[in-house]
């Protein structure tokens, strides 16, 4: 029985450089090589450190929760 829970070789497939864990192509941040989830981190971490975070904490900001 073939199994559909897996990643197919060739797929499009590749390890995120931030946390290793195995993920597959969706055509959109690849170039960066980063799972939806680390990437979404890179994001917060750039605008709480672009935008002043540490002077006026963001609700949303995961970096700000964690500094609580």
């Amino acid at each position: 029985m073939l199994r559909h829970d897996r990643f197919a070789e060739g797929s499009g497939c590749y390890n995120c450089r931030m946390c290793g864990r195995a993920t597959r192509s969706t055509g959109d941040n690849e170039s960066v090589r980063l799972c939806p989830a680390c990437y979404e981190w890179g994001q917060w971490e750039a605008l709480h450190f672009d935008d002043g975070h540490k002077d006026h904490p963001h609700p949303d900001c995961p970096i700000c929760k964690e500094g609580k």
